[in-house]
């Protein structure tokens, strides 16, 4: 019996022990302040990152302290445009006993946002996660902090022990190119590499400058020593990138070297006008896909590939898109009233967007049914045919330009004005109810008209058409297929 208590008892510890050993199996996470935007944006998306289940769940988050601060106030945390200094956040995380340290930067695009939000290993100085995502205003932030986070944990949770080591080092942009769009674009580069897994990613900080100039210093065939980070681990490629101009376009070239053989891997190079431009086309995930499409088991893999111990699984990309694009081609059916004539009013459409937020819509009404009226008044306010009306028919071809605003997610709201041309089609029945005549009519109309698309899928919309005689109140409800968004990482 006694034996048996003992049992239970340990039986008892164990289970209660085991959350305490599952907490010990979670890597440490410091996120810290987020550098860039206006105002406290910064300190905010860090704050409400920090609350975010998905991370909670796969690590345990580390409360900030006194010591980050200082170092924050002391270095410069982020190089210019956002670019990761490796070696203030390796500092900071371990005064804050961190194994990994999340930091993030904010650019301005115009009217949007940029968030870029980075995962360095602090042993390692590795960089081994990163996502990006455009945003219009800090209100959408809650909403999309959650698709991020779970983006975050999942790359991060790649296996990088046994890939070849990938140097990043500081780049000079020339004077007549715009540094802040070049330094972006390099560090999305970077995200996109390492979100492929194929390269274990070293960031921009003093230890890889260092080994950029040993690499020099081996080219003149001094020395054949291979430099290490200080880590245990070693660089085996760098990654050199370059901008310049080419007139009012620029061009972002980037080649991998191998310091081994200090001769040039694979290099591929895009032309792009600003950073919004790289961003919509997806150029900095087009150059990441061609440096790395040879590692792996081509026959292009680079000379690190063999050494591994096993073949890496082949990762599964990220699932990146833009919640919302920007953007709203679709095309739909609805169907609709003015209450008086036309009673009923079916219509197809379709938007066209030529740019971000605006888009044209044209599409074809068909009206039927009318009101009784003891006469027909034709468009120009006269009299044509007295009686009551028995058939109505009506085509109102129409094109209209609005201004979209997304929602967080998905959907959004529209305003916009245009025009189309109304031709109705008229039988008439005398006081007897006998057929007395029929008639056509034409009109030039001018539209206003406002709108919501929710969910990318139900449109309410609202018309008021004039044709200077009178208005017209048109209210209709439809569907719509809205095409696919442009894919981001990092947003779309």
């Amino acid at each position: 019996m006694m034996k048996t208590r003992y049992l239970a008892a340990a039986v008892l510890l164990a289970f209660l022990a085991l959350p305490s050993l599952e907490a010990q199996t979670k890597k440490r996470l410091a996120i810290l302040p987020f550098s860039g935007g206006s105002g406290q944006d910064g300190e905010t998306i860090s704050v409400l990152l920090s609350n975010q289940r998905a991370l909670l769940n796969a690590f345990t988050v580390q409360p900030r302290n006194s010591a980050i601060d200082r170092i924050m106030g002391e270095q410069q945390f982020q190089r210019q445009s956002g670019l990761i200094n490796s070696d203030a956040i390796s500092e900071i995380g371990k005064l804050n006993t961190a194994d990994l340290v999340v930091s993030g930067y904010i650019a301005r695009l115009g009217t949007t946002n940029l968030l870029i939000i980075s995962i360095v290993d602090v042993t390692e100085v590795q960089q081994i996660a990163g996502v990006y995502q455009t945003y219009r205003s800090i209100e959408e932030i809650r909403g999309l902090l959650p698709d991020l986070s779970q983006r975050l944990v999942q790359a991060s949770q790649k296996e990088y022990q046994n890939l070849p080591g990938l140097a990043i080092p500081s780049f000079t942009v020339p004077a007549n190119v715009n540094a802040n769009d070049a330094m972006v674009l390099a560090q999305i580069l970077a995200t996109e590499i390492v979100n492929l897994g194929r390269y274990a990613v070293f960031p921009r900080n003093n230890s890889v400058d260092d080994v950029i100039k040993e690499h020099q210093f081996q080219r003149s065939g001094q020395t054949a020593t291979t430099m290490a980070l200080g880590t245990s681990r070693s660089i085996d490629y760098i990654l050199s990138s370059s901008v310049m101009s080419l007139g009012r376009m620029n061009m972002f070239g980037a080649q991998i070297l191998s310091i081994e053989k200090g001769e040039m891997i694979v290099g591929t190079d895009r032309e792009y006008q600003d950073i919004s431009d790289g961003l919509n086309k997806n150029l900095m995930r087009d150059i990441a896909r061609e440096l790395t499409a040879g590692v792996g088991g081509s026959a292009q893999t680079p000379e690190k590939a063999p050494r591994r111990t096993r073949e890496p699984r082949e990762p599964k990309e990220p699932k990146e898109y833009e919640p919302n694009d920007p953007k709203l081609w679709t095309i739909g059916a609805s169907v609709g009233s003015t209450f008086i004539q036309p009673v009923v009013v079916a219509t197809i459409h379709g938007t066209v967007a030529p740019t971000r937020y605006s888009f044209f819509d044209i599409g074809l009404d068909a009206g039927f049914f009318s009101i009784w009226y003891p006469s027909y008044l034709g468009t120009d306010g006269r009299t044509r045919i007295s009686g009551e009306i028995s058939n109505y028919t009506s085509l109102y071809p129409f094109v209209h330009y609005a201004l979209f605003v997304p929602f967080p997610r998905r959907g959004g709201w529209y305003i916009g004005a245009g025009a189309g041309w109304m031709l109705s089609f008229f039988d008439f029945n005398g006081e007897d109810g006998r057929y007395v005549g029929s008639t056509t009519d034409s009109s030039f109309f001018i539209d206003a008209k406002t709108g919501f698309n929710i969910g990318n899928v139900v449109d309410l919309s609202y018309t008021m058409r004039t044709n200077f005689y009178g208005a017209l109140h048109k209210f209709s409800v439809g569907y719509t297929y809205r095409f696919k968004g442009s894919k981001k990482g990092g947003e779309e």
